[in-house]
């Protein structure tokens, strides 16, 4: 049974992985000449190479984790000191340190010892997130009526201090403010920590994503034959008028494919340009046009001498940019670079107006006012990467709006982080999702999922 695959990030890519480990004959066909989608890096012009954006990878991520050990790369991921760091203006730095084996209790007991948040908020909180961190499912997806900071205000926290502790991270995860992100969201992210064994690990990969995550990647599924096409553009989805069926792809250059079953991995504007006219009779489709998806920027800048030498994630408190990551110290592929910043603009709809230069010097005010030995290096180049849209807007009511991986047409499927899959956009929830699809195929042809190595996504 062949299957075509329209989009090779990461959750198109782990769909073929698990489709081409059970015996499926799969094709995927990707606009760019890179694969990686969201999380993609491609060398510039002058051989350096540039990222998307920080890409982060938490020990909560069970089913990227499991792609990286099938394909027998779990090793490349370099874990940090588990611990949350924040930095203020005026150069003060602040841990929450976790053990390895954290769960609520432990959990709840290193929030308590933070300084970012008054005695009374502190205890406040942990008493609001007391049943997220126990498991309650139920009370977290009920939380996406409200905006996080109205849900925290509603258990008298101090609005300043929900800025404090939990704008940056807001901004990072969702890169929405805390009064513009669903409460479940970050409720979830604060639960899903708790899950057990190292959750709460933060780790990056020991290099450039397209050699040490991607080429692997793509080497694995050709030896099992697979077939990967770069730069094969999709013009238009092909349905039939008499059933609910998709019949085959039309490409830019004229080529029309054939499969038994496609399956989108496209960004969720990309698909919507893409139906064909019939789709829209269906309710499920329609319902597409109402979810929202918000622009990122990420910025990189290169220094002739090391400054913000810390080997972790920084979320930035007062700051246009939400996360700050020392590349050439967190990651080994980068070591060749004196010194190389990441950082997230968030929200970037705030300046996407603004050139690059004018953005470029915003972040790198703030990186001075953040760690003022900043102010002794020389910039020696920037890079600023914008995606006008990136992913889902993570506003109260979002949830119940993303699609289902499985369509009305039944030989077409979904996947990416922006349908419902549980998980909060990410890394994790396009790699879920794409898992997922494959399941829904296999089940819908009587087939049994068979695993092949890893731990099985949950």
């Amino acid at each position: 049974m062949k299957v075509i695959v329209i989009g090779a990030g990461l959750a198109g890519l782990a769909c073929a992985v698990e489709l081409a480990d059970n015996g499926y004959e799969v094709e995927i066909l990707e606009k760019r000449p890179v694969l990686g989608g969201r999380v993609s890096s491609w060398l510039d012009k002058d051989g350096d190479w540039v990222e998307t954006a920080p890409h982060v990878i938490r020990g909560s991520y069970k089913s990227l984790i499991a792609l990286m050990e099938r394909v027998g790369i779990a090793d490349r991921i370099q874990w940090k000191k588990q611990q949350l760091v924040y930095a203020s203006k005026g150069g003060k730095i602040s841990n929450i340190s976790f053990s390895p084996s954290a769960g609520p209790v432990e959990i709840l007991r290193s929030m308590i010892g933070s300084d970012l948040l008054g005695f009374g908020d502190k205890l406040k909180l942990l008493t609001g997130l007391l049943p997220a961190f126990t498991g309650d499912k139920n009370f977290i997806e009920n939380q996406d009526i409200k905006n996080f900071s109205d849900w925290a205000a509603s258990l008298g926290v101090n609005r300043e201090a929900i800025g404090r502790f939990f704008d940056p991270l807001s901004r990072t995860i969702s890169f929405l403010r805390p009064d513009e992100v669903s409460a479940r969201v970050i409720i979830f992210q604060m639960a899903s920590i708790a899950q057990g064994l190292n959750a709460t690990r933060i780790g990056f990969l020991d290099g450039d994503p397209c050699q040490r995550l991607f080429q692997p990647i793509q080497a694995y599924l050709e030896k099992r034959g697979a077939r990967i096409r770069p730069n094969a553009r999709l013009a238009r989805i092909d349905f039939s008028n008499d059933e609910p069926r998709a019949l085959g792809l039309e490409l830019t250059n004229g080529e029309y494919l054939t499969a038994d079953v496609y399956v989108s991995a496209m960004e969720l504007h990309a698909l919507r340009e893409v139906l064909p006219g019939q789709a829209w009779s269906f309710p499920f489709f329609s319902r597409l046009w109402q979810v929202e998806e918000i622009p990122v920027i990420t910025v990189q800048l290169r220094f002739d001498r090391k400054v913000v030498a810390m080997d972790n994630a920084v979320f930035a408190i007062g700051t246009v940019m939400s996360l700050v990551v020392n590349l050439s110290v967190t990651s080994p592929g980068y070591a060749h670079d004196v010194c190389l910043i990441e950082m997230i603009v968030a929200p970037a709809k705030d300046i996407f107006h603004l050139d690059d230069g004018e953005i470029v010097r915003l972040c790198l005010d703030d990186l001075t006012e953040l760690f003022p030995e900043v102010a002794q290096a020389n910039l020696v180049k920037s890079t600023v990467v914008r995606i006008p849209q990136a992913l889902y807007r993570c506003e109260p009511g979002a949830e119940s709006r993303r699609p289902t991986q499985k369509t009305p047409i039944e030989n077409f499927y979904l996947c990416g982080d922006f349908t419902h899959h549980g998980y909060t956009p990410s890394m994790e929830g396009a790699t879920l999702s794409g898992f997922r699809a494959a399941q829904m195929i296999m089940e819908t042809r009587g087939r049994n999922l068979q695993w092949h190595g890893g731990t099985p996504p949950s």
